[in-house]
């Protein structure tokens, strides 16, 4: 099971392939990928705890599921992480366990773009699309929402050791930096988790 300190940053893309084409100057070609998420959550304590993650990752004609669950904290407009994270051989199979320990698929998630690394940075330029369901009450049926596009974004990573605050704020001078090299201006970075968005 990996465990890590993630510190991430996200912004909105105007133009997704004049940033694309920057990217691939700046990082190398992209590799393409695509991310199907559902997160699970229990209804009795749904505003309580970030209920697990389960992805299915499609890169470079290989497709896995990880299952995620993090901590999360804000600072500012960054997004930082206490995440853990295993990989399932069948993701079916596990979504069948959640439903017998209670949970219920609240929020669905697709991304898909490419991905690039630099300078011990993960890049992400991907367009987000999804839905929330209607309600969400224990032994009551809910229909899943319109299907929401958010539209395109690019998302900074870095894996930290820790989360002190010298830690973050090199971290976020390092993002800030590729941010501006990939032509995309501090004014479009959201702060908002993609789940809050798709729940708006």
């Amino acid at each position: 099971m990996a465990k890590a300190a993630e510190i991430e940053l996200k912004a909105h893309v105007g133009n997704s392939n004049t940033c694309k084409k920057t990217l691939d100057v700046l990082a190398g070609e992209g590799t393409a990928f695509s991310k199907d998420d559902s997160y699970w959550f229990a209804p009795a304590v749904l505003h309580y705890f970030s209920g697990p993650r389960v992805r299915q990752e499609t890169k470079e004609k290989s497709t896995k599921t990880l299952v995620t669950w993090k901590n999360k904290q804000k600072r500012g407009e960054l997004e930082v992480n206490d995440e853990h994270e295993l990989e399932v051989s069948n993701g079916k199979e596990f979504e069948k366990l959640l439903v017998l320990l209670g949970l219920e698929k609240q929020t669905v998630k697709h991304k898909q773009g490419w991905s690039w690394h630099y300078n011990e940075i993960t890049i992400e330029l991907c367009e987000v699309s999804g839905s929330v369901k209607k309600s969400f009450k224990k032994n009551s049926p809910a229909k899943q929402g319109r299907v929401k596009n958010l539209g395109w974004f690019l998302e900074l990573e870095i894996i930290a050791d820790d989360t002190s605050d010298t830690t973050i704020v090199l971290a976020r001078d390092r993002l800030l930096a590729v941010l501006e090299q990939a032509g995309v201006g501090n004014e479009n970075i959201e702060s908002r988790y993609y789940t809050e968005m798709l729940a708006e």
